[in-house]
């Protein structure tokens, strides 16, 4: 068989796999406060806050004393930082 014969069968194989699986969804409750909406995030399931959803954003932010918390949870290392 040539190269490009069995990458299109690796690929019909993978896309059948996927296409048995199931689609999962999640409900998140909004919660409004003076005209934002608070989504509450779960970090490397040691710390829950609430965030701003804002669907324009290019970066995301934490106060200090999370990153403490997470340092301190053993979450979180120097390899996470750029």
């Amino acid at each position: 068989m040539c190269l490009e014969r069995i990458g299109l069968l690796a690929g019909l194989s993978l896309s059948m796999m996927l296409a048995t699986l199931p689609a999962a969804s999640e409900t998140i409750q909004l919660e409004p406060l003076h005209g934002i909406f608070m989504v509450p995030v779960r970090i490397n399931d040691a710390i829950t806050i609430p965030f701003v959803l804002d669907r324009g954003a290019s970066e995301v932010v934490i106060p200090a004393d999370v990153l403490s918390v997470l340092r301190r949870a053993g979450t979180i290392s120097q390899t996470d930082f750029i």
